[in-house]
């Protein structure tokens, strides 16, 4: 699964527990941790990155 935001492609993997989202910029990789607390299905998570600013 990808979210893509402001031409950024980050790669989702799906835990029991949250989301790991994966993009690499630059040659560094960078990864984001979400509890599934905050957002219990991946459309949530698309609405959490689409509205975030520190993604």
């Amino acid at each position: 699964m990808t979210i893509e935001k402001n031409g950024t492609v980050y790669t989702v993997n799906e835990t029991a527990t949250g989301w790991t989202l994966t993009t690499s910029l630059d040659n560094v990789v960078v990864s984001f941790n979400i509890t599934k607390a905050d957002c219990p299905t991946f459309d949530t998570l698309k609405e959490f990155v689409a509205a975030s600013d520190a993604i």
